[in-house]
């Protein structure tokens, strides 16, 4: 209940330090708001550890003013009912409950003023001084325990945690960005510059380690206040340290499940819950201490009388450990080179592999007609290959694929090198006739080198590319690049840009952020109340496009959403290409600093509308228009003709579909010519529903990570190059994945 418990029979605040209260010095000076409330009790709370209580007649002996059901009840002190919270076991204790207090007070008090605020503090004061006392008193009654009659209490954590509560439902955003309450960090990194304290702590800390036996081969469900956790499986994360986790939790069969913060409450009971040191697990317990160092330990700690009287539980274990560790045989050279024959592989004998030849008809008949058979001799009884030097043949059976798994996948005779290593390593020592084609089977289909091993080909999967439309606005492609780093002394970090399949037209604005409030505002703004509403959009899956206030927008306009392939840029490569191209001629007009790159951006975005794109041979702007666009330092005729001519609609139209049709079979000339060159030593594998898979893993950023995980089965073809793939081991795993990112696997046969 309260931040300390105590049944020492005498404790004095003795030999203090003062680190805690420069500390909470600190803090207070950091504060540019003090409620008068708060403050006091702050005040109250330093002046009662600096002893000034004996003034008044009050000792600051804390077994006196701690609260136990045995003192308040039995013995009437009531007193102890207000005291106990105001009193602290050392500067840090102090230190900690204050300036937690410090924050809760300034928002409680500030919201319920400062007469109502001392008044709920001082209720839940009295109310939490009293639950332990009730509390102590049912425990001991339950359990039959007279000890829990007498456990001490002291500090404020009760009330602070109450006031936490409050604090909670009222400011639900709030949140303290500091480390140890003074030391401020930016909200991107405090979660992680705690889980680092708590490492340097308690290293080698591991949820998944420690529960490894217990969770793996089994389904569970996970249980999270955190929402996005949920879709931590479905895809692969851009950073780097989630896509680690997510690699490491991906052998484990579970489920993920929201529940609310506010219902999430055994995580906050565990982490708070006061408890007994647990004794050693006897199976994390190591046996590899020597006994000499053990026994130093205990000699050293048989000089305390106190640690010689007093034995717990993990002592007890440790000394069977050392027991047992002395009773044990020494040992010996004998017993070691004995050791090391019981650990050598022998995988067959050369009498199974005689009794095997006997068995196989093939190698039978070769020894009764050995004469026959120039290539093979017979040796000790055993048939051999006539090779420099003989090699003993191999029949059919287990002894073939047991020199296959030695010969590739043991660490000190294979290491899963590949099939010539690996076959020049067997056809000197072994032989039979279709070696080769079972090694290169073995090593195909062997799942770990699929998974490790770099590919240096080609992707797989040749190019197909996507139709252009017949039309203007009939199909655009927008995107978010950046963030662009320096930002722009507007603030900006992101360009939104959309780009027109047909006649190549972009359109471009600046953006401090990515959000889905920025995507629907410019479509509004920039597009469709300058160029009218585009049939179709194409997008990537980004959470600014598939939110659902830009797919409102998409309903309420009548356009319909297309989304590219998660992983697969190639998809909208349209505003792709255009982003490399921008990125080149802004950087080359910004200022020295780049500062103003946000400035360029319009003439950027006019210049290539303005110029012949080499896809359609024509000049978006003409295409967009039906007219060709002045430039600035063009030459204009002074004399403006007004005249009207009744077919300039006509003409425009027609000028236009010329336009539009050229263009067409321009983009699909230039797409054969690219789709040729892209063909080239190019595999394009065909997949069946059923299948077996391994999918490519994005964002590796270490030398040993996974290249391929899986496996995965083909569950549904939705394109020539694109499928849905289940996970085999975790059903509710699905992924939308293309070719090019697929890895077969083979079967193994055998023979």
């Amino acid at each position: 209940m309260f931040g300390s418990r105590s049944r020492h029979t005498h404790y004095h605040q003795t030999n203090r330090s003062y680190y805690g209260i420069l500390l909470l010095l600190a803090e207070l000076s950091r504060s540019s708001h003090l409620p008068p409330i708060t403050l006091t009790i702050i005040i109250i709370n330093v002046l009662i550890y600096f002893d000034i209580f004996p003034l008044f007649g009050l000792s600051s002996n804390l077994q006196s003013v701690c609260i136990s059901t045995h003192a308040v009840l039995d013995q009437g002190d009531y007193m102890r009912i207000l005291l106990a919270p105001f009193f602290h076991g050392d500067d840090m204790h102090l230190y900690y409950n204050m300036a937690s207090f410090l924050y809760k007070g300034q928002q409680l008090e500030t919201l319920f003023g400062s007469r109502y605020f001392a008044l709920l503090v001082t209720i839940l004061t009295i109310s939490s001084s009293l639950m332990l006392v009730i509390l102590g008193q049912l425990v001991s009654s339950l359990f039959d325990n007279p000890e829990y009659l007498f456990t001490c209490a002291i500090g404020f954590s009760a009330v602070i945690f109450a006031l936490k509560v409050i604090t909670t439902h009222y400011t639900p955003n709030y949140s303290s960005n500091s480390l140890f309450g003074f030391i401020p960090i930016s909200t991107k990194y405090i979660v992680w510059v705690e889980l680092i304290v708590i490492q340097l702590i308690t290293p080698n800390v591991s949820f998944l380690d420690k529960w490894h036996n217990y969770l793996s081969g089994i389904k569970f469900i996970w249980k999270t206040d955190h929402k996005a956790l949920t879709q931590l499986n479905q895809k692969a994360q851009i950073n780097k340290r989630c896509e680690r986790w997510r690699l490491k939790i991906l052998e484990y069969d579970f489920k993920v499940k929201y529940i609310p913060g506010l219902t999430n409450l055994m995580p906050y009971y565990l982490s708070r819950s006061p408890v007994d040191d647990g004794e050693d697990d006897p199976d994390e317990t190591t046996h590899l201490i020597s006994a000499s160092t053990q026994t130093d330990i205990l000699f050293n700690n048989t000089h305390s009388p106190i640690i010689a009287a007093v034995e717990t539980r993990a002592m007890k274990l440790r000394n069977k450990i050392l027991n047992d560790t002395n009773n044990n045989k020494k040992l010996t050279s004998d017993s070691l080179n004995t050791s090391v024959e019981e650990n050598r592989i022998i995988p067959f004998s050369m009498e199974q592999l005689i009794q095997a030849q006997q068995d196989d008809s093939y190698a039978k008949n070769i020894l009764n007609n050995i004469k026959k058979y120039k290539n093979y001799i017979i040796k000790e009884n055993l048939l051999m290959r006539r090779l420099n030097p003989p090699v003993p043949y191999v029949p059919r059976g287990d002894i073939r694929q047991t020199i296959l798994s030695i010969y590739h996948d043991t660490a000190a005779n294979g290491a899963h090198f590949g099939r010539d290593k690996t076959l020049h390593k067997i056809k000197t020592r072994y032989f039979w006739p279709s070696m080769y084609k079972d090694i290169d089977n073995y090593v195909k289909s062997c799942i770990l080198c699929a998974q490790y091993n770099p590919r240096r080909q080609k992707s797989h999967g040749t190019l197909r590319p996507i139709k252009p439309p017949d039309g203007v606005w009939q199909l655009v492609s927008m995107d978010f690049h950046g963030p662009i780093t320096p930002t722009s002394q507007r603030g900006n970090k992101y360009i939104i840009s959309l780009t027109d399949v047909l006649s190549k037209f972009v359109v471009t604005k600046a953006v401090r952020d990515n959000t889905a409030q920025t995507t629907v505002r410019f479509l509004k703004e920039d597009v469709i109340s300058k160029f009218g509403t585009p049939r179709c959009i194409l997008t990537d899956n980004g959470t600014h496009f598939t939110s659902t206030m830009t797919n409102e927008l998409f309903k309420q306009i009548g356009t319909t959403h297309l989304y590219s392939t998660p992983y697969h840029p190639q998809t909208n490569g349209q505003v792709e290409r255009y982003n490399s191209t921008m990125d080149a001629k802004i950087a080359a007009l910004s200022n020295l600093c780049k500062t103003d790159w946000d400035n360029q951006l319009p003439f950027v975005t006019f210049n290539y509308n303005a110029t012949i794109h080499s896809s359609t041979k024509q000049i978006p702007f003409e295409i967009m228009y039906g007219r060709s666009p002045v430039l600035p330092f063009d030459h204009q005729d002074t004399n403006v003709n007004i005249s009207y001519d009744s077919e300039h609609a006509k003409k425009l139209n027609q000028f236009l579909s010329k336009l539009n049709e050229q263009a067409k079979i321009n983009i699909i000339k230039n797409q054969e010519r690219y789709k040729q060159r892209y063909d080239v030593n190019r595999s394009d594998p065909t997949y069946n529903i059923g299948d077996l898979v391994l999918v490519k893993t994005l964002n590796i950023h270490y030398k040993f990570d996974i290249r391929y995980e899986g496996p995965f089965r083909i569950i549904e073809k939705i394109a020539p190059k694109t499928f849905i793939v289940q996970h085999v081991k975790k059903p509710t795993l699905h992924r939308q994945v293309t070719t090019d990112v697929l890895l077969p696997i083979f079967q193994r046969i055998y023979q």
